[in-house]
C-alpha cells in the first residue's frame, strides 16, 4: 500500500474567528476552520471561547495544536492532525512546484 507524503506544519496564525493559516513544509498554505472540530464538542470544547482559542494555538512536532491546561505537555494537548487540515483546508497558497 502507498502512502501518500503529507507535509508537515511549520507555522500557524489566526485567520479570524476560529480560522487558523497553517504553512506548511512544501510552501501550501492551508486556512483551516476549526469550528467543524468545536461542534464536535468534548475535548475541542474549550475552544469555543475566542480567548481559549488565540491563547492556546501553538505548533508541535508538524502539528496544530491548542494548550488548553497550559501545561506544554504534548500529552495534554487538543490537536488537529496536519493530513487533516491539509486535506479539508482552503488553498490560500498552492503548493510549491
Amino acid at each position: 500500500m502507498s502512502e501518500e507524503y503529507v507535509p508537515q506544519i511549520y507555522m500557524a496564525a489566526l485567520a479570524g474567528d476560529k480560522k487558523v493559516d497553517c504553512y506548511f513544509t512544501n510552501g501550501a498554505v492551508k486556512r483551516y476552520d476549526v469550528t467543524q472540530a468545536i461542534e464536535l464538542g468534548g475535548v475541542f470544547a474549550p475552544l469555543a471561547d475566542q480567548q481559549v482559542f488565540e491563547s492556546s494555538m501553538l505548533v508541535y512536532d508538524g502539528v496544530l495544536c491548542f494548550d488548553i491546561a497550559r501545561t506544554r505537555d504534548p500529552y495534554e494537548m487538543v490537536d488537529i492532525c496536519a493530513d487533516v487540515i491539509y486535506a479539508e483546508g482552503v488553498d490560500i497558497v498552492s503548493r510549491a512546484a
